[in-house]
Parts: C-alpha cells; structure tokens; sequence
C-alpha cells in the first residue's frame, strides 16, 4: 500500500481580475506581435499551446523556442514509479495535447527538461532559510508555504534563462502514446533515425546539470525584487 500524506494550504483567495482574454488567444496574439522573439514556457499540460496551434497553426514557426517541463523517460525512482515511469503529470493530463504540439511542424528549437533531470534537484529547509530572509513578497510566500520538495518547473525556466546550467543534454524524437489503450499517457521517445516517421518532434532533453549554480540562481532569482513591481516604504 502506498500512502501519501497532503497539506492543506491557507493561502487566501486570488485578487487579481483575471482576463477577459483566453490563453490560446492570447499566445497568438502575442507571436504575431512579436514574431520570432517569443519563447513558450510550459510548466504544465500543454493544453492551451495545442488549443493555439489548432486556432493557428502558424504558431510553432512565429515562436521563437519551446521550453517545457514534462515527460519522463527513465527516472531513478523508487517502486511504484519503477512500473509506470514514463508517466508523468503535465503530459498525462492531457496527451493528446502532447501530440498536438510535439507534432506540429515549425518549432525552431524544443527543450524538454523530464522527471529524469528534475529529480535531481531539491528545495531544502536551508534554501527555504535564505530565502526568507528577503522581505519581498515571493521570498516571503516560499518562506510560509514551500517545504522540501523537487524543483522541476524551476529548473526547466531556470536552464531557459541560463542555458549553461546544463552540463549534458542528449537529442531524441519524442511523442506521446494517445491511444486510449494501457500505454496512454506513456512519454515514447526515440534516437535519432529509429523513430517511426509520424512527425515526432526532434528535441533537447537535459540530463545533467550544475547543481551549486542552479540553486544560487534559483535563490537569487526568489529573493530579488520583483521588476516592476511598487515597493512600499517601510
């Protein structure tokens, strides 16, 4: 039996008015706005980027790279995960919008960042501790609420900003099984030149990082203040 044990969060209501504008809209409206100077950062399913693609599919060609967290080939994890590793939540949720993307033609450069190399990275109660220090508003909500977790979505925007982060990344053919059979959900990847020849998408997948550097800049990035933003006068 496999038991898991959840938090329960008083984080208050949202008090941002959303916008009257859907996300497939408005990430078309954006590349076309900027053509070529737009990057996709996807830290979960791809539904809104594949609902785009449908809309336009000039999409992937305005864009100027792809940059996702999701997929998972072959983590070192412990049983259950051992069976069912190719599982992974942000493509799980939806494949068919997996397949939608990662077949499209177009996309200049698609960066996966999987469970393989997320694994590899961890939120500790030391991290937690400097960050606190900073008083801004994103330093404090991690101070309140983060615990010792992985730093997947993270890593993945992370290396997109400071792509020197990587230390090893190897090239694949990826899709996703959309079958609606036992494998639906499964990340299918292949070497170059084994693929099947059904549009899979050719894609960076990082497999090992500089981890002192990645969480320095982890770190300094939650502890800056935020650009833009109003501060108040103590």
């Amino acid at each position: 039996m496999v038991r898991m044990r959840f938090r329960r969060w008083k984080e208050g209501n949202p008090t941002t008015k959303p916008s009257t504008e859907d996300a497939a809209h408005f990430i078309i409206r954006m590349l076309h706005k900027y053509p070529h100077e737009v990057t996709l950062y996807a830290g979960g399913p791809l539904t809104d980027i594949a609902q785009a693609i449908s809309i336009d599919p000039a999409v992937p060609d305005l864009a100027q790279e792809l940059v996702i967290m999701g997929g998972s080939i072959a983590p070192d994890l412990p049983y259950p995960w051992a069976t069912s590793n190719r599982r992974e939540f942000n493509f799980w949720w939806d494949p068919e919008a997996v397949h939608i993307t990662l077949s499209a033609p177009g996309w200049r450069k698609i960066t996966v960042t999987t469970v393989d190399i997320s694994i590899k990275t961890r939120m500790t109660k030391e991290m937690i501790a400097t960050i606190a220090k900073s008083q801004n508003p994103a330093a404090q909500y991690i101070a309140k609420y983060a615990d010792e977790e992985y730093l997947w979505d993270e890593l993945a925007a992370v290396a997109w900003l400071d792509p020197s982060i990587i230390t090893k990344e190897i090239q694949l053919r990826m899709d996703m099984d959309y079958s609606h059979g036992p494998g639906y959900g499964n990340t299918l990847v292949w070497a170059p030149g084994d693929e099947p020849g059904l549009g899979e998408s050719l894609v960076k997948v990082p497999q090992e990082l500089d981890l002192a550097k990645f969480n320095k800049m982890f770190i300094a990035l939650m502890t800056a203040p935020t650009p833009g933003a109003i501060q108040k006068a103590k």
